[in-house]
């Protein structure tokens, strides 16, 4: 064989080479421009439904028990019972791992801090069911046995449920802010321009 078909197979092999390089190269390129478009948009629908949740909870919730917090006087208590049986953040506790993937260090913290405030005014009532129930019950005590005891527990009661209002109101109060700081966030980032 002479050299220079050796030369120029060995100038085409290489050449080929570079192209192949090149274009496995682009072609990675185009991949993980895909795959972050992808989790961009997965990330924005993520934010899109973070919003919903959290505006159809807070207006859920201010259309029924949280009319009585927000108006709730001084010295006074919430003697309803608050039934939060069903696990009501769905979008937040299904999505925590996208969650992670918001870049927005502070759109993230934010959207954290409203959920653990939100499950904190859930544990809140639970509480304040807990203390309802108990001062209910002694109530019942004293007028069915007429025993000052119970009277006396009740009284307790009824004095530990004006001094946890505060904590429900505080907590209302806190969520209702955290949301609303939310959305003005999202809605200030563009986020909710093109909602569908």
């Amino acid at each position: 064989m002479s050299s220079a078909i050796l030369f120029s197979g060995l100038v085409g092999s290489i050449i080929g080479g570079i192209f192949v390089l090149i274009s496995s190269f682009l072609h990675f390129k185009y991949q993980s421009s895909l795959i972050r478009q992808n989790e961009l948009s997965l990330i924005n629908g993520l934010l899109k439904s973070l919003y919903d949740e959290m505006d159809v909870l807070w207006e859920r919730y201010s259309d029924g028990v949280g009319k009585y917090i927000e108006s709730l006087e001084d010295g006074k208590f919430f003697g309803g019972l608050y039934i939060a049986s069903a696990n009501y953040f769905t979008v937040y506790d299904n999505n925590s791992s996208l969650i992670g993937k918001i870049n927005d260090v502070e759109l993230r913290r934010e959207i954290i801090r409203s959920y653990t405030l939100a499950k904190g005014l859930v544990d809140n009532f639970l509480l304040n069911n807990h203390l309802v129930e108990k001062h209910n019950y002694h109530l019942i005590l004293h007028s069915e046995t007429k025993n000052e005891i119970h009277n006396h527990m009740a009284k307790a009661y009824e004095q530990d449920l004006i001094n946890y209002a505060k904590s429900l109101k505080q907590y209302h109060h806190l969520v209702k802010d955290s949301f609303a700081k939310n959305k003005r966030s999202l809605d200030k980032a563009g986020i909710l321009s093109n909602k569908k």
